[in-house]
């Protein structure tokens, strides 16, 4: 950027060709415009902003809830913030440009395992475990953190909405080596929501932030279930 120094076009300030006027502190300094770059429109960058764009939205989701973003923080995932850390953990993890089971809401964190889900436009309802019973977590009271991941083939609703619904419960940890049935029932508001998407896929993890360090699972999810 250079500085005008002889003024005489006045306060100059704006675009003339290919020069920008600009004033700061009562100076007017000079800069170039090279114009607009162009959108590539080939198919291997369409599907690369539409990745990026998928890994955006579903970071976006995760770092809501602030249980999930405080166990990121606490993290040694690469990144400066939360966001940064939850997209660069999952945006390779993306399959045909749609959040997988590869994907997480949490980088690392204890054995669970999750099984029987059934998805209505009402509530949802699954079987959840904690594997190691000879944990040090007999009594803990756990936030159970529920991401679910909305489809449809519509583009205009796609891209009118944010198609994330994020839930909570507790869960208990008895040690008792036995699948514990899990039901969270939606909104009225949830339920006309998941009423325009076709299709979903459910994450979960568990968490307790309110000590230090934060302690959690690792992060669960299902196949792409009907709505």
């Amino acid at each position: 950027m250079g500085r005008l120094i002889h003024r005489v076009l006045g306060d100059s300030q704006g675009k003339v060709g290919e020069l920008v006027f600009k004033i700061y502190d009562g100076k007017v300094y000079i800069t170039t415009h090279k114009g607009f770059n162009k959108i590539s429109k080939s198919p291997a960058c369409v599907k690369n902003r539409n990745r990026f764009a998928t890994a955006i939205k579903f970071s976006k989701a995760v770092n809501s809830v602030d249980a999930l973003k405080e166990v990121w923080k606490q993290s040694a995932a690469e990144g400066k913030r939360t966001y940064s850390k939850i997209l660069r953990f999952n945006i390779g993890n993306l399959l045909g440009g749609r959040p997988s089971i590869l994907n997480s809401l949490v980088p690392s964190g204890f054995s669970i395992d999750a099984k029987d889900l059934v998805f209505s436009s009402s509530s949802v309802n699954f079987s959840l475990i904690i594997n190691d019973v000879d944990n040090d977590y007999n009594g803990i009271t756990f936030k159970l953190n529920i991401v679910i991941a909305l489809f449809t083939n519509d583009k205009k609703i796609m891209s009118s909405v944010f198609p994330y619904l994020c839930l909570s419960a507790n869960f208990i940890n008895d040690n008792n080596p036995v699948y514990k049935n899990i039901t969270v029932s939606f909104k009225k508001n949830q339920r006309e929501y998941i009423g325009l998407f076709k299709s979903a896929r459910v994450f979960l993890a568990l968490t307790k932030t309110d000590v230090s360090p934060c302690i959690n699972s690792v992060s669960a999810s299902f196949d792409e279930c009907n709505i």
